[in-house]
């Protein structure tokens, strides 16, 4: 389900550092997408680098996507409990500067899950992930949550296509880009 997905006008900006976690901020608008929602979040959780993304319908006609994406560097060596907790405040705060305070009734949202095959990581990824989940539902939006090869195939027809190589997509972050890849992904299922 190919559209076009060309970002238009990305700006870059580093947000003050949250602790020790350092977080980059990209803005970028898109074209419409017929498509029924208001709000998509997509998170790529990961142990050192994790990457969020909303996508705001928006402009005069509601026919402009308006997207920031955050790629997330946390420091690395983290135990359990430092992770989850990284995990939950860092997106507690993006959410804090990404989400208006009343979600729009249409929101939806994307976890990545893990990578079925992927032979490292893959037990401290899922400690992130719930994280995000968790931080999700305290917001009270219920996310899917979908392995990346299924959402590289909705988002790109392929499921071997990585996000960080999608040529539209260059300049954005590779952990962002995943994160939008993401949104996109809860976008497009939400509507079938």
């Amino acid at each position: 389900m190919i559209i076009s997905y060309l970002l238009k006008n990305l700006t870059i900006s580093e947000l003050l550092p949250f602790n020790d976690v350092k977080i980059i901020k990209q803005n970028f608008s898109m074209l419409d997408m017929l498509f029924k929602f208001d709000l998509s979040i997509g998170i790529d959780p990961g142990q050192v680098h994790m990457g969020v993304c909303t996508l705001f319908r928006g402009g005069s006609w509601k026919d402009i996507i308006y997207g920031q994406a955050y790629e997330v560097q946390f420091p690395s060596k983290q135990g359990l409990v430092e992770r989850v907790e990284y995990t939950e405040k860092v997106l507690e705060y993006v959410f804090s500067v990404a989400l208006p305070n009343k979600l729009p009734k249409r929101t939806v949202a994307c976890v990545e899950q893990a990578a079925f095959g992927a032979l490292y990581g893959q037990a401290a990824l899922a400690e992130s992930r719930t994280a995000a989940v968790i931080s999700l539902l305290h917001n009270k939006i219920s996310p899917k949550v979908a392995p990346p090869a299924t959402i590289r195939k909705v988002v790109f027809g392929n499921g071997k296509k990585r996000a960080e190589d999608f040529s539209l997509w260059s300049e954005l972050k590779p952990n962002s880009a995943s994160a939008l890849a993401c949104a996109l992904f809860a976008i497009f299922k939400e509507d079938r």
